[in-house]
Order: C-alpha cells, then structure tokens, then sequence
C-alpha cells in the first residue's frame, strides 16, 4: 500500500539532513493529535477503531492513559532501530515517523468522513 511506500527508503539507506527528518516528525505528531482528536472526541465511534492498539487501550484505561500509552507505543517503535543498534539514527526514525503520519493523517479522513455521514 502507498502508506508503507517511505519504508523503501530505509531498504536502500537513504539518510537525510536533520532538518527533513524534523518535518517527518513534526508531519507525525500533527496527524497523531489531529487523529487523536477526532477519536477522543466521538467517543462512541471507538469500537469502529482500525488500530487493535487504540481499542485495546480503551477498553482498559481512561482517555488519558489510552493517549498516554498509544503516543508511549508509536515513539518505541518509531526509535526501534535505534534501540537494537544502540546509536540514535534520527533519519530512519524520521523515515517511520513519516509512515506513522501517513497512517494517521488516512485515519483522521476517515474519521472525518465517518463522523460527516
């Protein structure tokens, strides 16, 4: 799918400067709250939830703590490989930080698409 199309770039070892992988992450977080937002605010619409990790959270803690853990979650992932290599490469992580975004800015349409009908 055209969403995981970034992860190419971690394949082939493209890096980029600082400053892109900061618009990678500043394009995640964006779409993080927007999507967030739009799923905290119908809190009805939750078991119409495609991430398994969201409904999960929900079912179990309050809205809080279901934000608290998601955003807890993506950034583990996000710096994974970071973790396994044991040096900071920001450039991959803004690569799955860019993927992430990707995910959550087609979520947030969706949601508002869901929500409008």
């Amino acid at each position: 799918m055209f969403r995981f199309a970034p992860l190419i770039l971690l394949g082939v070892g493209i890096s980029f400067p600082w400053w892109i992988s900061l618009s990678f992450f500043t394009f995640w977080m964006t779409f993080f709250l927007l999507d967030i937002k739009s799923t905290v605010g119908f809190n009805e619409f939750i078991k119409y939830e495609t991430n398994v990790m969201v409904r999960l959270f929900s079912r179990r803690f309050t809205p809080k703590q279901s934000l608290a853990l998601q955003i807890l979650f993506e950034i583990v992932i996000i710096f994974s490989g970071s973790i396994f290599s044991l040096r900071l490469d920001v450039s991959s992580a803004g690569i799955i930080a860019l993927v992430f975004g990707i995910t959550h800015m087609t979520a947030w349409r969706s949601n508002k698409e869901f929500i409008a009908v």
